[in-house]
């Protein structure tokens, strides 16, 4: 200040809030310094994650490249600075480096000097005149030599600026020059788009370079963006149509995210989800205006529809998802903020938002940008330039701030009922829908809900803005229709976020109009909604699925749009793993009529003039018909893979198809054409005998392959095993014959009671398995593939209970489902636990005693009653004990928690159903609880230690130390899930990355992984935690330990096209890596 300089004389580091003090000789007065701070950021092999991407290809060649990783909190390992987004601010950069790289973003100010003494190296040194915040830079060192193949110039009317840089091309490898070809038509088209022209506010060069191996799909920072090489190379010849389209989605998102995320920065990070969530909406918007136009008709926006917001439904329930905005103050936290919500949820709110304001909505964020440029904000200042827009008095005073509050401060979704009384229609608000608030209570959700709808007699869904609004003041609205019959649609085109559910009545009304030769003036986005909330509602039991959601989905069978199947192919999805159960026959045959009748109408036979969703229609339909047990696909599969063999130049195979007609068609193929197979393998496509194991009669095939060429063997060893297992099962048919004869022996007293039967056969099939094959641990991968699949869908009022009252025809069918051959032998296995080795004595002596009779659960328990081995149940009979596993949904959750010495473990209050479909608080359970620790390493005494009662609900273990883990639960034996608190997790996570692992036993080690995630997915374990307990994975060799975490792989899959979780990704690519 004034010249002067101060230097500090101490200085303070503070590790928790990560703030450095100062301490000078004098006091300074307030004004305006300079603070200058020399320090040194050795980026070199010994790399640290979240510093850099660094890739090396094959030594002695040029193809090297490192690219700074700067995304949030990641500056302050770059620079000595405040990297709160608010704070801008201009740099200089010298980078000293060898003469055969390059640096980018090539800036026109920058300069390049060579080395006084090393002529081969230089320095180059770069300004930025602009402010900008610091997790907005990025620079790429590379020597790979990068060209630029074409020059665009935009010439639209509508654009401010009409001269494009040239700069602004792909600049890429020379080897891939040509399929780069159309990524370039691409951008040209973009540089031409409605959107674009608006968005765009500067001509500034933008360095677009395609780099081999970059860890994201595309990364866009201030004048640059980063591409992943694959995802912008188009080869027409051998590329299908899906390539084609993530190629122009890669290019329209990165051009997309670099103008907004680099026009004005969030306040504070958790204002994020805007700047996400508008560039992901206008980067759909432009891609489906830039293929609507000039490629095939794509639809980008119903797709959008029903793969985002549907999907987005789905996960944004009970709890599941975080709100899009939340306090945040620590680094863990603000990373938290990268997540799925922004990119999936943020564009979904906005989408509602652009329907709420109308046309004025292109223009308002137009002038939001260019009147904000290189600004830090809050959506306030947004919210205030929509205020004037908005139309509907019933509002009042209340602000675009006031409405879109609860929308981004909340999880969970809305639900909107309508019913029907006469000629008077009701559309509510639900009071049955939660939220979690600060303190992590359970609240009533309450939103603005922008209200749109139409009749059989208006039939007008082109007005989307809202008709009506249902308010936290005001949560109902009548409507008088002309005469109660004919349908009303609520939520056109999906662009309210919330789910609807109609009454009978109502439904009734749409499924008579769906099966009509009108069906199609029903918008196609509210037909899939009202298959996707249907069976929302079907799944909570609130709808049945006989006498509405069947006849709901007959209409089926003449809908020829991929956008109204996409839901449905969701369902079958979500049902594929109950197919083998026999009592889905019936659902089965209602799939197969739909789709009998949609093949009809399309047939088998691609055409040349079809558009692609057309196609893909047809792929997913012919996929699940065999699925489903239709036996038209596998003749049709049959036929064509004969044609195929016998010609293969005029009967070639698409790569769409080509799984589907090898697979299929060797499902049914007779020796001949396996020999034909066996030929085709040996002599050019080794590839085909990956489908060999889809054969009926793996024999067959064992026999032609095993005997023609003994290289198969070694080659494909599982598919020899698999065969050998076959001929050992036969070999064993007696024996496994026997364990499942004696479910004939007694007949139930009454259809409730079969579960027990199915339960027995079950446990004894297992431990049957168990000792034919001691080497495959039948009973572990029951535990980790029956039971923790059983806690996952008995969550949230998904599943109903074993045992409940029935008295009507489809209420005795419905007991016939997946509980009792999923949670059943669950809760059988835990109770042969309580009982311990007298288990099999006494079903011994219960069949012995019983046989051909008519009996209740009742005398089961009895013959149990006397091995009840715990003085803490006292006069507690075993019905008492399970009568509260069998009559209620949900399972129980049992906290751990320590203080010192002192260890709490006690049971979590959860809600679950009643009857009237009310939620209500779960009254406790009868848990039977089993531990070890650190110290006594005694996993295999599984009897109950201790119980958690009704009336005690909490049980204190004193430690002889603070230090060392507890694991609650031995083997899985009880049916609950577990929550360590933060201490006990880490105590776990230190041991496991220890030598002594395996002495935690593998069903712990997989339940802990298991749960853990459960409580990450409900925002109350920190992802860093999870991650931190998943590394010991490196040195895991146990399949069953590796299961949940398999099954973690498949639930995260859907969002792998998401950049924000690459990180993600290389830890479970290097976690992989570590095993094979």
């Amino acid at each position: 200040m004034n010249g002067t300089t101060y230097k500090p004389i101490n200085k303070t580091h503070s590790e928790e809030e990560n703030v450095l003090d100062l301490y000078f000789e004098d006091q300074l007065s307030p004004g305006r310094y300079s603070l200058t701070i020399h320090y040194s950021k050795d980026v070199g092999d010994d790399k640290k994650e979240g510093d850099f991407f660094k890739i090396i290809f094959k030594p002695a060649t040029r193809n090297r490249w490192l690219a700074t990783n700067i995304n949030s909190v990641e500056a302050r390992k770059w620079f000595l600075c405040w990297d709160e987004p608010e704070f801008k601010t201009t740099f200089n950069f010298t980078f000293y480096h060898h003469r055969r790289f390059k640096i980018w973003p090539a800036l026109p100010n920058a300069t390049s000097i060579g080395h006084v003494h090393k002529k081969e190296w230089c320095l180059t040194k770069f300004f930025i005149a602009v402010t900008i915040s610091t997790y907005q830079l990025m620079f790429v060192v590379t020597e790979i030599p990068l060209f630029s193949h074409t020059e665009y110039t935009s010439y639209s009317a509508s654009c401010e600026l009409h001269k494009v840089n040239e700069d602004n091309t792909i600049l890429s490898r020379a080897p891939v020059e040509n399929s780069i070809k159309f990524s370039d038509v691409v951008i040209e088209k973009i540089l031409d788009s409605e959107w674009y022209c608006k968005i765009l506010l500067t001509d500034f060069n933008i360095n677009q370079l395609a780099l081999p191996a970059v860890p994201e799909d595309v990364i866009a920072k201030w004048r640059l963006i980063l591409c992943k090489e694959p995802l912008i190379t188009y080869d027409k010849e051998i590329d299908s149509s899906v390539h084609e389209r993530e190629v122009a989605s890669t290019i329209v998102r990165g051009i997309v995210y670099q103008v907004i995320d680099n026009a004005i920065s969030p306040s504070w990070w958790s204002h994020l989800w805007l700047n996400k969530g508008l560039a992901t909406l206008i980067h759909v918007e432009i891609l489906d205006e830039v293929l609507l136009y000039y490629f095939s008709k794509w639809r980008l926006l119903d797709l959008f529809m029903v793969q985002v917001q549907q999907d987005c439904l789905h996960l944004d329930t009970q709890f599941t998802m975080k709100p899009l905005s939340y306090e945040v103050q620590t680094s863990s936290e603000i990373k938290s903020l990268f997540s799925f919500p922004i990119y999936v949820k943020a564009p979904v709110i906005l989408r509602m938002v652009q329907h709420i304001i109308g046309h004025e909505f292109q223009e308002i964020i137009k002038n939001y940008l260019k009147s904000y440029y290189y600004r830090s904000l809050s959506p306030d200042y947004l919210w205030n330039m929509m205020q004037v827009h908005k139309k509907n008095p019933k509002l009042g005073n209340y602000t675009m701030k006031d409405i879109m509050e609860t929308w981004i401060t909340r999880n969970n979704h809305p639900i909107v009922y309508v019913y029907r009384k006469g000629s008077i229609l009701f559309i509510r608000q639900s009071k049955k829908v939660f939220y979690i608030d600060d303190k992590g209570n359970a609240q009533v959700l309450r939103h603005w809900l922008p209200i749109t709808f139409t009749t059989w007699e208006q039939l007008d869904f082109n007005d989307t803005t809202p008709r009506d609004w249902i308010t936290p003041d005001s949560s109902e609205i009548i409507v008088e229709l002309s005469n109660n019959t004919g349908w009303i649609i609520v939520n056109l085109q999906q662009t309210g976020y919330y789910r609807v559910r109609y009454d009978d009545t109502s439904l009734d009304e749409i499924a008579k109009y769906l099966t009509t030769n009108e069906y199609e003036k029903i918008h196609v986005l509210n037909r899939a909604q009202i298959i996707d909330d249907t069976y929302y509602f079907v799944k909570r039991g609130v709808i049945p699925y006989v006498t509405v959601f069947k006849s709901l989905i007959r209409y089926l069978h003449q809908e020829r749009d991929y956008v109204a199947w996409y839901p449905m192919f969701q369902i079958f999805r979500d049902v594929s793993s109950f197919l083998p159960f026999e009592e889905i026959e019936t659902l089965k045959i209602d799939m197969r009529y739909i789709l009998e009748g949609l093949l009809e109408n399309l047939t088998y036979d691609e055409k040349s003039d079809e558009d692609d969703l057309t196609k893909w229609l047809r792929q997913e339909a012919v996929r699940w018909a065999c699925i489903f047990g239709d036996t038209n696909c596998h003749k049709i599969a049959k036929l064509k893979l004969k044609e195929h063999l016998k010609d293969p130049l005029h009967h070639k195979l698409s790569p769409e198809w080509r799984e589907w007609t090898y697979c299929k068609g060797a499902m049914v193929a007779k020796k001949r054409v396996l020999m034909q197979l066996e030929k085709l393998s040996r002599r050019n496509d080794h590839k085909v005998f990956n489908y060999i194991s889809c054969v009926e009669k793996p024999r067959r095939a064992f026999d032609i392959f095993f005997n023609s060429a003994l290289k198969w063997k070694d080659r494909y060893p599982n598919f020899f095993h698999y065969a050998i297992f076959v001929d050992y099962t036969v070999e064993h048919r007696d024996e496994i014959r026997n364990f499942i004869k004696f479910i004939d022996i007694m007949a139930p007293a009454s259809v409730k009671t079969k579960l027990v039967f199915i339960i027995i056969k079950h446990i004894f099939s297992e431990a049957t398995l168990q000792r034919i094959f001691p080497k495959w641990r039948f009973l572990d991968l029951f535990v980790v593939q029956v039971q923790q699949d059983c806690l996952r869908l008995d969550t949230n009022f998904i599943m109903k209970p074993l045992s409940y009252e029935v008295q009507t025809s489809s209420e005795i069918k419905s007991l016939f489902s997946f509980p009792i051959y999923v949670k059943a032998p669950v809760i059988l296995r835990m109770v042969q636990h309580i009982i311990g080795h007298e288990f099999q004595e006494i079903i011994k002596n219960y069949l012995k005693s019983y046989s051909y009779h008519s009996l209740s659960l009742d005398y089961l328990w009895n013959m149990m009653q006397v091995h009840k081995k715990n003085p803490k149940l006292g006069n507690y009979t075993m019905k008492d004990i399970m009568e509260t596993w069998i009559t209620r949904n949900n399972h129980p959750i049992v906290h751990v928690h320590r203080s010192d010495f002192m260890l709490s473990i006690y049971q979590c209050q959860e809600g679950y159903v009643d009857d009237d479909g009310e939620y209500c608080q779960l009254p406790h359970n009868w848990l039977p609880i089993t531990f070890t620790t650190w110290e006594q390493l005694d996993f295999n005494d599984t009897t109950p230690r201790d119980w958690i009662t009704p009336d005690s609900s909490e049980i204190i273990v004193e430690l002889s130390n603070n230090t060392g883990w507890i694991i609650v639960n031995l083997q899985q034996t009880g049916y609950y899930r577990v929550r360590y608190d933060d201490t006990s997790l880490d105590e776990i996570a230190k041991y496991l990355w220890s030598n002594d692992y395996e002495k935690i036993h593998v069903l712990n080690r997989a339940q802990i992984i298991d749960d853990t995630y459960y409580f990450v997915k409900r925002g109350v374990v920190p992802y860093n935690k999870f991650r931190r307990l998943i590394r010991y994975l490196g040195q895991e060799r146990d399949c069953v330990a590796w299961y949940p975490m398999f099954q973690i792989f498949r639930d995260i899959s859907r969002f792998l096209p998401f950049e924000e979780i690459a990180t993600l990704k290389r830890k479970v690519s290097h976690t992989c890596s570590e095993k094979l």
